[in-house]
């Protein structure tokens, strides 16, 4: 099923899949199934102005939104891909009407130029295929600017259709690794923010129990009996001691057999807990003798064993929430340090990100008419 699978990609998707760790390779081609549009993102139906001028390309949904509202109708022969408004626009080629200088002829010739270029994408069939290598399968929006930036950028400069290219999941995946990344770092280092994230001090010791855990389990009954409890004693007294490392005088605790166990709502309801009886079961079965020595000298030990194991799920979720936390608020800096710079034109802070994707994806297969520097088109709020 998984060969099946991988030879039904394109060249290009096959290579970066293989590229992937062997462990990884299953789960990286689920991944570019489950994330792929379902369907052709670019319908290329038309609406047509009162004058029966073409304003732009749209999806069918878009259609029949304007045809169910009676704000346009279906144009005679046209098997429902083109429609006519019934009133006139605010504005043309995402330019709100008497906004620019257009209205009174004084554009230079090189503003001219650039608005029938931006004319000429708006109106233009775009094909369903990525951008960077061709392929017409497996394909996913990308947006140029990135999430971080985005949310912080005012309503009338989000971007348009011009900044969501379409991208296979393989290179959606490699623009999100090197295309992301750099916008991050330029745009952060252009207004003087700082993008690394402050060390929060020494590492969290329950990470280190973590690791000595799983180690310990995979070793099983091949580890030293002296080796055993030597690890076993450090995990104890990680994880029995909140947020803090173990002191000198605790090392000793692991030997206390007469001490009481401190049977908490927390303990009770890992003794409950289906996943922990399905972990001791497999421990016994797998590597009885450490069990056995373990359980004799220590009765709760694989309750600390299996409270190490289970942290990492929580520690993962916690580090990548911290994560997503910092690059907001260095996205909300680098935003607010542009706009304070241009007078509030965040223009060119958009331009920059399509200029960071040209530099580093290289694109072959870019829609007709796309131009780097095309005004962005400032909405109304």
């Amino acid at each position: 099923r998984y060969w099946k699978a991988l030879w039904s990609l394109p060249d290009e998707q096959q290579k970066r899949v293989m590229q992937e760790p062997l462990r990884k390779r299953a789960r990286f081609l689920s991944f570019v199934r489950r994330v792929t549009v379902k369907g052709p993102v670019y319908d290329n139906c038309t609406i047509l102005a009162p004058d029966g001028l073409v304003l732009c390309t749209v999806d069918r949904k878009k259609l029949q939104w304007y045809v169910r509202r009676e704000l346009a109708d279906y144009v005679n022969g046209q098997e429902e891909s083109v429609i006519k408004l019934r009133f006139e626009p605010r504005g043309r080629y995402g330019i709100p009407a008497g906004s620019t200088a257009a209205s009174d002829g004084s554009l230079s010739g090189q503003e001219v130029k650039q608005l029938e270029k931006r004319q000429q994408y708006y109106t233009s069939f775009k094909e369903n295929r990525c951008v960077a290598c061709g392929s017409d399968q497996n394909l996913a929006r990308y947006n140029l600017v990135p999430s971080c930036y985005r949310t912080f950028l005012p309503t009338r400069y989000q971007p348009g259709s011009h900044d969501v290219l379409l991208m296979c999941i393989p290179c959606h995946h490699r623009g999100d690794l090197e295309h992301g990344q750099r916008v991050k770092s330029s745009l952060a280092s252009q207004v003087g923010v700082d993008p690394e994230q402050k060390s929060l001090g020494k590492a969290d010791p329950k990470n280190a129990a973590r690791i000595s855990a799983l180690g310990l389990l995979k070793g099983g009954d091949a580890v030293p009996e002296a080796r055993a409890e030597l690890v076993f004693k450090r995990i104890l007294n990680t994880m029995e001691t909140p947020d803090a490392e173990p002191a000198p005088e605790e090392e000793t605790n692991g030997d206390d057999l007469t001490a009481p166990r401190d049977f908490s709502f927390e303990a009770l309801c890992i003794l409950h807990d289906p996943e922990y009886t399905a972990f001791v079961d497999r421990a016994r079965t797998q590597a009885p003798k450490l069990y056995g020595h373990l359980t004799a000298r220590w009765p709760h030990a694989f309750e600390v064993l299996f409270g190490a194991t289970r942290w990492s799920r929580e520690r993962q979720s916690a580090a990548a929430a911290k994560q997503e936390k910092w690059e907001q608020h260095v996205g909300r800096q680098v935003v607010d340090a542009w706009s304070e710079a241009h007078d509030g034109d965040l223009s060119g802070l958009i331009c920059r990100c399509r200029a960071l994707f040209l530099e580093t994806i290289r694109p072959r297969f870019l829609p007709d008419h796309w131009d780097v520097s095309q005004r962005v088109a400032v909405r109304r709020t």
